[in-house]
């Protein structure tokens, strides 16, 4: 009798979702937690069907899988001579990325893995912390991995921009954008800002391909005329369901020096390492878990 009350609950869930329009990421929120209060009272069958019926909706959208490395170069000036000193840094970044929501992870530190989601408006914010050594060594002698995470920070942005620092802004920029930029009322936000810097209030010239998800190919902005304040161009690009993303991009941002001339202060080359397309995105039980439930939370400011 549970098996029938479950898969008539479950297929009751599919088809009210489907007349009301709801996107599969919801619809995935609401599978799961039907699948956490429920897992325990199930036998296989069910949890069978519910995995199947699981992968179905997640494949409902296609997401896409972005692996990248991103040089970034800061400049700095002698005083004294005015030759320029250059401190260079390569990060590891991957992005999952559909129409409506993506991940960004900032995967550059060993031990840490820093974690941006945009799931139904709300910016996630999550790091996890991979420990080795509180754990046991097997009959190898390796110990294994385990990976603890703080609670998640959550933000409402209704028109999808982040807001952040470079390594989320940038990739963003670069993977995740298309939805936000054909928005009619929208800035162009210049992708290499600094958290405390302004990201908007700059002319702009911006160019996007010319596919139904529309990520930048081209953008330069400008502090006054005929003055760059930065650039970003798309080198090499691919196409992966249907939607072109960059294989090879460049960016670059301009400051004011003490003595009001304009120098060259960031320069980024990034480079993708892999891609593909893949059926899902892998969210945390316990945001879901935090995605039902409503509470107040703070806007991102610009």
């Amino acid at each position: 009798r549970s098996r029938v009350n479950f898969i008539g609950l479950l297929c009751a869930t599919i088809e009210s979702a489907g007349k009301r329009g709801v996107s599969p990421f919801r619809m995935n929120v609401c599978l799961a937690m039907l699948r956490l209060k429920l897992s325990r009272s199930m036998n296989a069958v069910p949890l069978l069907l519910c995995a199947a019926l699981w992968g179905w909706t997640a494949r409902a959208a296609p997401f896409v899988e972005v692996a990248a490395n991103i040089e970034v170069i800061n400049w700095h000036y002698q005083e004294e001579t005015g030759l320029p000193l250059k401190n260079t840094r390569v990060h590891s970044i991957r992005c999952v990325v559909g129409k409506d929501l993506w991940q960004i992870e900032n995967l550059s530190r060993t031990n840490i893995t820093e974690s941006t989601w945009l799931l139904q408006g709300m910016l996630v914010r999550q790091i996890s912390y991979n420990s080795i050594y509180d754990s046991a060594p097997d009959d190898t002698g390796f110990r294994s991995t385990r990976r603890y995470s703080r609670p998640a920070s959550m933000l409402a942005t209704p028109d999808g921009y982040p807001g952040s620092e470079l390594l989320v802004n940038l990739p963003w920029f670069a993977f995740c954008s298309g939805p936000y930029l054909q928005q009619t009322k929208r800035g162009v936000p210049l992708p290499t800002a600094a958290p405390e810097r302004p990201a908007f209030g700059f002319t702009n010239e911006t160019t996007l391909f010319a596919d139904r998800f529309g990520l930048p190919r081209r953008a330069v902005f400008y502090a006054a005329p005929r003055q760059i304040k930065g650039r970003y161009e798309v080198q090499q690009s691919t196409n992966v369901v249907g939607w072109n993303f960059p294989l090879a991009f460049t960016a670059e941002q301009h400051e004011q020096d003490r003595f009001g001339k304009w120098t060259r202060a960031l320069s980024v080359n990034g480079r993708v390492t892999s891609i593909r397309s893949v059926s899902k995105l892998e969210v945390p039980e316990d945001i879901l878990e935090r995605l039902q439930k409503p509470e107040p939370s703070p806007a991102r400011r610009r």
